[in-house]
């Protein structure tokens, strides 16, 4: 009996020690764009990269830009602390954008835009969380 429980705390350990599997996040922004982050993996308390797509013209989902930037899970395990920069598309009809968001697991967040990332602060931003299989991301898979 007691290498049964000692073999469920140490897989209890283990397994609470381990990082949440990767998902993807979607999410609209205040101005109808769309963001999807790609294989996000949350760690209490720890850093992770972001990549994704900044689908920043919602009559013409074609058109992306790719974004990297990092999120830290606060120790409470429910805040987020976000922070991407996109990059300007080849024809420069879009520059190159960065946001500082706090939010939830889901990415549900409020905090700024910068429209030249290094010029200071262009607005708040808005993020809700949206599903990944549906409009309209499902127009670009």
């Amino acid at each position: 009996m007691r290498h049964m429980i000692l073999l469920l705390t140490v897989l209890f350990m283990v397994v609470t020690a381990m990082p949440a599997l990767a998902q993807t996040i979607c999410v609209g922004n205040a101005f109808g764009q769309y963001l999807k982050f790609d294989s996000v993996s949350l760690v209490k308390g720890s850093t992770t990269v972001l990549r994704g797509e900044y689908h920043w013209d919602a009559s013409d989902f074609a058109l992306t830009v790719p974004f990297v930037g990092a999120v830290t899970l606060l120790s409470d395990g429910v805040t987020t602390q976000i922070g991407i920069t996109s990059y300007p598309d080849a024809s420069n009809s879009v520059e190159a954008v960065a946001w500082f968001m706090v939010g939830n697991k889901k990415f549900a967040a409020t905090g700024t835009y910068y429209n030249s990332p290094y010029s200071g602060n262009s607005g708040a931003d808005t993020w809700t969380n949206v599903s990944c299989t549906s409009s309209p991301f499902k127009s670009v898979e």
